[in-house]
């Protein structure tokens, strides 16, 4: 059998996501990561290890070579870009990034587009990815919107509306990655920066993203999250997919902060970055800010989506999970089985435009029996639900 290659997977997403195909039965797999003995460290007896550098071309093509479909679980994407998923394309290996945006979109379908037979999807972890699935499956209730092939927006250019309004709430306590602290700085960005990631304060109103709407909050109640919390807008890009997919009215994105340290690192980032601080070292700052907030205190990582159709009747998802490097993995290797079975055609895709959301979210309950997700309809729990 081809092996299913995993590149990152020393790392916290990679090792969860090799657990997660193994929990669903897919393999065997090939590991590649930087540093050899850190892997093998990870998976001991485990005979194809590689390693790899992301940064070089050359060994990327001869580490994906023969594969049946490749799981990038490196990052931050915004470094490395679209090296894995290219890298992929010209082995004719399907591929499947957990992070990758717009820009990787736009450069794997620049500048002559993509040939062939081989699918790609991006954004296929927990945020984005899972973000942007839950409310496609909320959705279904009123009957779910084709998702066009293009992967960008038109604001103002979305379906016959449905009038119905989501708000979604993200985030937890949990031990932070380079990778996690450089998106939480990212989600602090300006207007200049809407276009490639997504934009701080704004919110998805009448079929466009409209700046400036909503505003932090740093000591707040929020259902779903233990304790006072801080709270933090931001309309991402798959957000505005959504968003203009659906129809909706409206929609409101927040991340949740529970931790005091990481809360006042945040309000301290505006200010270093207009001082030209540099990223490595607005990172590292939360990156020890996370650990202080987790001394003595159990992780955990929660998503609470809330849909309200026109009508009033609403729907929710509530997730739980340990912590979304856990939950990324496995949303990752829930994808690679979908991309297997023949179920993503040819082409570069995001996750929350191509994948069956309601598989998706069934085959979770295996790939990661620790994260529940349980739909909610009009304050009871749907058959559905619980999964």
């Amino acid at each position: 059998m081809r092996p299913i290659a995993v590149l990152g997977a020393s790392g916290e997403v990679g090792s969860a996501a090799v657990e997660a195909l193994r929990r669903l039965g897919l393999g065997p797999v090939r590991l590649g990561a930087r540093n050899r003995a850190r892997l093998q460290a990870a998976f001991p007896g485990e005979n194809d290890v590689v390693a790899v550098d992301v940064t070089d071309a050359a060994a990327l093509r001869a580490f994906v070579r023969g594969c049946a479909a490749v799981l990038d679980c490196t990052g931050p994407s915004y470094e490395l870009g679209e090296a894995v998923p290219s890298a992929a394309l010209s082995e004719g290996v399907p591929c499947v990034v957990v992070t990758g945006e717009q820009p990787v979109f736009d450069a794997l379908t620049g500048a002559g587009g993509v040939s062939g037979e081989t699918p790609v999807v991006l954004s296929a972890g927990t945020l984005p990815g899972l973000s942007g699935l839950l409310p496609r499956l909320l959705g279904q209730n009123y009957g779910r919107v084709s998702a066009p092939s293009s992967g960008s927006v038109t604001s103002g250019t979305s379906p016959a509306r449905t009038g119905a309004s989501l708000v979604v709430h993200t985030g937890g306590r949990e031990r932070a990655t380079t990778t996690v602290a450089a998106d939480l700085v990212l989600s602090l960005g300006t207007v200049a920066d809407a276009n490639l990631f997504g934009e701080a304060g704004a919110a998805w109103r009448e079929g466009a993203r409209r700046s400036r709407v909503l505003v932090p909050d740093d000591d707040v109640e929020e259902p779903g999250f233990p304790g006072r919390v801080a709270v933090q807008p931001f309309l991402s890009l798959e957000s505005e997919r959504v968003a203009a997919d659906l129809g909706l009215r409206s929609l409101d994105a927040w991340h949740v902060h529970p931790g005091p340290a990481v809360r006042s690192v945040l309000a301290t980032l505006p200010a270093a970055q207009q001082a030209n601080t540099p990223m490595a070292e607005l990172t590292e700052r939360i990156l020890r800010a996370a650990e202080i907030d987790l001394t003595g205190r159990a992780p955990y990582y929660r998503m609470v989506l809330t849909l309200t159709e026109a009508a009033g009747a609403e729907r929710s998802a509530l997730v739980t999970s340990p912590d979304s490097y856990r939950l990324t993995g496995a949303v990752g290797a829930c994808t690679v089985q979908q991309v297997l079975e023949g179920q993503v055609p040819p082409g570069v895709h995001f996750a929350d435009r191509v994948l069956d959301p309601q598989k998706l979210v069934k085959d979770l309950a295996t790939a990661d029996p620790d994260t529940r997700i349980d739909l909610v309809q009009g304050g009871a729990e749907d058959e559905e639900g619980a999964l």
